[in-house]
Order: C-alpha cells, then sequence, then structure tokens
C-alpha cells in the first residue's frame, strides 16, 4: 500500500461505501456469502432442545412454528450483521445509546440470570432424587 492509499485510509471523514444492490439471482447468494453461512450456523443447541419440547406441548399443531423461527432467527441474524458492517457499530452499542434499550437490556439480563439460578435448582433437585432414590457413593 503506498502512501496515498494510507491517507484514504485515515481519512474518517468519508462517507462510508455502499454497493449496489444486487440483480440477478447469482449476484444475490455472493452478496449473502458469508454472513448467511455464519447466521444458518448459529441455529443449533438451542432448536435441539426447544423443537422436541415444542412438540411434546403442541403436537402438531405447533410445527407452522419451526420453520417460521428458523426464517426469522436466519434473516434477524443476518440483517443484524449487515447492520453492523454497514454501521460499524454492533447492535448492542447502538441500542446503548437509547436509554430504554438500555434498561430493557438489564431487565433481559436480570431474567436470564434468574432462570439459570432456577435451572441449576432443578438440576441440583433432580440430582438429589436420583441420589436418594439410587445411592451412589462417590
Amino acid at each position: 500500500m503506498n502512501a496515498k492509499d494510507m491517507s484514504e485510509v485515515k481519512d474518517s471523514s468519508q462517507e462510508p461505501r455502499i454497493s449496489e444492490p444486487p440483480k440477478t439471482l447469482k449476484e444475490f447468494l455472493v452478496y449473502l456469502g458469508p454472513a448467511f453461512i455464519f447466521t444458518a450456523a448459529q441455529i443449533g443447541g438451542g432448536e435441539l432442545i426447544t423443537v422436541p419440547l415444542l412438540g411434546a406441548y403442541f403436537g402438531m399443531r405447533g410445527l407452522f412454528l419451526v420453520p417460521l423461527i428458523a426464517f426469522i432467527k436466519i434473516f434477524g441474524q443476518y440483517y443484524l450483521v449487515q447492520y453492523g458492517v454497514v454501521r460499524g457499530k454492533t447492535f448492542l452499542e447502538t441500542s446503548w445509546d437509547k436509554k430504554w434499550l438500555r434498561w430493557m437490556f438489564f431487565c433481559l439480563m436480570g431474567g436470564c440470570i434468574f432462570h439459570s439460578m432456577l435451572l441449576a435448582g432443578l438440576l441440583g433437585q433432580t440430582a438429589g432424587t436420583i441420589n436418594f432414590l439410587i445411592p451412589v457413593s462417590i
């Protein structure tokens, strides 16, 4: 890289470059690229637990929710990644600027911590019950 290129990189007053939208299916698939693969890879452990649980609770009535949730999750994460690339900020950094979103984040985190403690307690009770029924010395 020469000195002229370095000066262009350091100049932060320039507007970020936004490319033209794709016009063909091939261009669209190239445009999706790594972000689409990344978001598709995020579908994993949670779905492996949630989908059978959904089937146990709702039976075939809840079957339509599985592709709907997968669709929303893939494109929701895809656009969050795209937003981060275009704006240069993560979703959390963006939401930190607004007070109501900050409080929503803290309430969500508090709920997650409470839920984790609840699950840990249930796991401890289950282990205690199994140990009571089938005593195992450690």
